[in-house]
């Protein structure tokens, strides 16, 4: 299974850069979304024009957002073609809208029932020693708590493996069924985006475009030159850019080929071949 997923993940790698076209359209969607949320963040409200700005850019980045999770789900279901990519992204942007919003209203839930259940576990406190003046000695080490490391670990779990994997997958068969075949089949993709290959494939890309790109980020090289440090870190910036995008990109489309796709059927020797009536058209 283990084996699957990597070879989902690499035939996933050879997909992407052999459309650079589907590639650039996403490109483009994230760069606006990015521009979008910069300029949303930076403006202020002092004058007229920084208000419409503000305002502008409050209504694009969420719609460009939409948009770009449209665009991946749609390359993630196969499709390859820049243009039909834009077309398919606006015409079910409501589509992923309504997708997105219980995925939303159940992260809300579970934010709360998460803090519910930190503030309900034991707080383990270490006193240190005492020096025959009756003053502490020295300084408290770090204490482990089992329960605070396991709530910690659920955590990261769910909403860094398995919420995600639920919305790459009810993406996926989006893009590659339509709403109304999705919906019916509601169930099936989410046993698929909870089973152990949707979840094993959806960890490794995660990284690729999540754990890489946050160390490519935040890691620390010793520089003396102020314009050195500052090229360098506009390279990190745009090394993360370029892993986070296509990082996606192949998760999905690994993703599509593992939940999506029908399964090879078993060849049985000395039996007929099969021909498909697509093929066969």
């Amino acid at each position: 299974m283990i084996k699957q997923c990597f070879a989902a993940i690499g035939n996933s790698v050879r997909d992407v850069f052999r459309h650079p076209a589907a590639l650039s359209v996403c490109a483009a969607a994230y760069l606006l979304c990015l521009g979008s949320a910069y300029w949303f963040i930076s403006s202020g409200v002092g004058t007229a024009f920084q208000l419409v700005i503000t305002t502008v850019t409050a209504l694009a980045a969420p719609l460009l957002l939409i948009f770009l999770a449209g665009s991946v789900g749609s390359f993630g279901a196969g499709e390859t073609s820049a243009g039909r990519i834009v077309i398919w992204s606006l015409k079910y942007l409501w589509a992923v809208i309504i997708v997105a919003i219980p995925l939303v209203a159940l992260t809300i839930l579970l934010v709360y029932l998460f803090n519910k259940i930190q503030m309900h576990l034991p707080a383990e406190t270490q006193s240190r020693p005492l020096t025959p003046s009756g003053r502490p000695h020295g300084r408290p080490a770090m204490p482990f708590h089992w329960p605070q490391v396991l709530l910690g670990a659920a955590r990261i779990f769910v909403f860094g493996v398995v919420l995600p994997s639920i919305a790459a997958h009810f993406l996926v068969w989006l893009g590659r069924f339509g709403f109304l075949r999705m919906l019916r089949n509601f169930f099936t993709v989410l046993g698929r985006s909870l089973s152990a290959r949707g979840l094993i494939t959806f960890a490794i890309g995660a990284v690729i475009f999540a754990i890489v790109p946050y160390f490519t980020i935040f890691a620390r090289t010793p520089v003396k030159s102020g314009w050195l440090e500052l090229s360098i870190f506009g390279l990190r910036m745009l090394l993360a850019f370029l892993l986070t995008l296509v990082g996606v990109l192949i998760t999905m489309r690994a993703l599509g080929r593992i939940s999506v796709d029908p399964p090879a059927e078993p060849v049985v020797p000395g039996a007929p071949a099969v021909v498909s009536p697509a093929k066969a058209a």
